[in-house]
C-alpha cells in the first residue's frame, strides 16, 4: 500500500509543479531565460549553401549600412550569420533573430515575411522568418521588406531599453522632472540631475570602461528645454539649430572657462532631420554632432521637438554621448530609448 501511494505521488508531482497550487494554467515562459545580446545585434540564420551568394550580399549590405551621423563610421546593426545546423540552444537566446527558410516545399511557395514571433525561445526576444522557394525569390522578398523591417528592428531595440529603464530606473528623477517640467522620462538608476529649473533640465550619467589597459570615462547626457510656441517655422532645421545653439551657449558650459556646447557645422557636417507622427503627436527629430566651443570635446547627439498644445510650448529633449575611445552606436541607442519614453504631465 505504501509503495502504491509513493508511486501515485511521484506521478502526480510533475503535474502539480507545472500547474501550480493555485490551479493556474501552465505557463511555459517561466522556464525561459532572458534574451541576450545588444539591442543593435541581429542573428541571421541562413543555410551555408546561400553564403557568398547575392542573397547574403544584400543582407549584409542593408543591415550594415554606415550611420552617417556618428563621428566615425559605424554600422546600423552588428550581424552574425549562422547555418541552421549550428543554431544551438545558446544562439537561440539572442534578442533579435532573422531566419531564412528557403526550399521547394509547400509552405514556401508563397514568398513572404511572416509576422514576428515574440518570446519564442527567450523572454524579450523577437524572431522574424522569411519564407521563399528559392534564392531569387528570397532576395526579391528581402529587398522589398528590408526598409520596413529595419524600422521595426530599431523600434524593437528602443522598446527593449525603455522597458528596462521603466522598471529598473530612477524614480527620483521621474518625480523631480514631473514637478518642475511637467513631463517624465524613464532613465537608468545611475543617472543624476545636474540642473533642473523651469524650462531647463540637464541629466548626466557617468561610466568607465577599459581600453588600452586604462579606464576611460563615458558620459551620457539628457537635456530638456522648453520655450513658447509662436508658429510652425519652429519646425525647420535652421530654426532648431539656431535655438539649440542659443540655449546651449548659456546653459551648457564646457570644462574650460568660456567654453560651451555647440552644434558641429564645420566641414559640411549639418545635422540630419526627419518628421514623424508618434502616438498622434508630431515629432521633429534631429541627429548630428556636437562639439565644445573652446575645447576639444565632441560626439553625437539626437533630439526631438514637439508641440505641447495644452501648455502652448515647444518641448525639446536631447541625448548626447561623449565616449572618445569607444564606438558610440549603442550608447546613442540608449539615449534614444530615454528620449522616446517621454510623457507629458497634465
Amino acid at each position: 500500500m505504501k509503495n502504491t501511494l509513493l508511486i501515485f505521488l511521484l506521478l502526480i508531482s510533475p503535474l502539480y509543479f507545472f500547474t501550480g497550487c493555485s490551479g493556474d494554467e501552465y505557463n511555459e515562459n517561466i522556464f525561459k531565460s532572458n534574451a541576450t545580446g545588444d539591442p543593435g545585434k541581429i542573428l541571421i540564420i541562413l543555410d551555408k549553401q546561400f553564403w557568398g551568394t547575392p542573397l547574403e550580399k544584400v543582407i549584409v549590405e542593408h543591415f550594415q549600412k554606415d550611420i552617417t551621423t556618428l563621428p566615425q563610421p559605424e554600422k546600423t546593426f552588428s550581424i552574425e550569420i549562422s547555418a541552421r545546423k549550428s543554431f544551438t540552444k545558446e544562439l537561440k537566446r539572442n534578442h533579435t533573430i532573422v531566419i531564412f527558410d528557403i526550399g521547394d516545399k509547400a509552405n514556401n511557395r508563397n514568398a513572404r515575411l511572416e509576422e514576428a514571433t515574440q518570446d519564442l525561445w527567450s523572454i524579450g526576444q523577437v524572431v522574424y522568418k522569411f519564407r521563399a522557394a528559392n534564392q531569387k525569390s528570397a532576395t526579391a522578398l528581402f529587398l522589398n521588406e528590408v526598409d520596413q523591417l529595419t524600422a521595426e528592428l530599431n523600434e524593437n531595440s528602443r522598446k527593449k531599453l525603455m522597458r528596462e529603464y521603466e522598471f529598473k530606473g530612477s524614480t527620483e528623477v521621474v518625480k523631480q522632472l514631473s514637478e518642475i517640467q511637467k513631463l517624465s522620462v524613464s532613465v537608468p538608476s545611475d543617472m543624476t540631475i545636474e540642473e533642473n529649473y523651469v524650462g531647463f533640465s540637464w541629466l548626466k550619467r557617468f561610466r568607465t570602461k577599459l581600453a588600452d589597459n586604462k579606464e576611460h570615462e563615458i558620459q551620457q547626457g539628457l537635456i530638456i528645454y522648453t520655450y513658447p510656441y509662436v508658429d510652425d517655422s519652429t519646425f525647420s532645421l535652421d530654426y532648431q539649430i539656431s535655438k539649440r545653439d542659443s540655449v546651449f551657449k548659456y546653459a551648457v558650459p564646457g570644462p574650460s572657462e568660456g567654453s560651451y556646447m555647440a552644434t558641429e557645422l564645420r566641414y559640411g557636417m549639418q545635422p540630419e532631420f526627419s518628421q514623424k507622427m508618434i502616438n498622434g503627436l508630431y515629432v521633429f527629430e534631429m541627429r548630428g554632432l556636437w562639439r565644445v566651443e573652446g575645447d576639444l570635446m565632441g560626439g553625437p547627439f539626437l533630439s526631438i521637438s514637439m508641440f505641447d498644445e495644452p501648455n502652448n510650448r515647444i518641448v525639446t529633449i536631447e541625448g548626447y554621448v561623449y565616449a572618445p575611445h569607444f564606438e558610440k552606436r549603442e550608447y546613442l541607442r540608449e539615449m534614444e530609448a530615454m528620449i522616446y519614453s517621454y510623457q507629458f504631465i497634465k
